[in-house]
């Protein structure tokens, strides 16, 4: 096959725009023993290709059976005795944060106090400068008229 052909089955190759034919093709000549000097180092990829297709995988049963089986009531006492830890962690974090002393709730209970307060305040600020901009507007109307 001539060399021109071969690099544009190459380009076409590396594009993934080959047919089975034309892949073939290449393994044909890359398997060959006159492979241009620039295009031997694609030889050992495409030499790799056809051997990998080759090889078949064979299921060693030997290997797995030799190996001994952990039974399932150990699993079962594992996995209980981790489900009893997490638990037991758990209620005892949960109790932790419950546990505050009757300081921190006098202070809780001032601090929820104070912001309903101030919430209280904002409130009726808020209404007061929505009043005091219909005064903006009787005092830019009395300043158009009386000039």
């Amino acid at each position: 096959m001539e060399l021109q052909k071969i690099e544009q089955l190459l380009d076409k190759y590396f594009e993934s725009e080959t047919t089975l034919k034309e892949e073939k093709a290449l393994c044909n000549y890359f398997s060959s023993s006159e492979v241009a000097p620039h295009l031997q180092a694609y030889q050992s990829m495409f030499a790799h290709f056809s051997a990998s297709k080759d090889e078949v995988y064979q299921n060693d049963v030997k290997a797995f059976s030799e190996e001994p089986l952990q039974s399932k009531s150990r699993n079962l006492w594992y996995s209980i005795a981790a489900g009893l830890v997490i638990v037991l962690g758990a209620t005892f974090f949960f109790q932790q944060q419950n546990n505050t002393t009757h300081q921190e709730q006098e202070v809780l209970m001032a601090y929820e106090q104070t912001k309903n307060a101030l919430q209280m305040v904002s409130e009726i600020l808020n209404e007061s400068t929505s009043q005091l901009t219909y005064i903006n507007e009787f005092e830019t109307n009395k300043n158009k008229i009386f000039k």
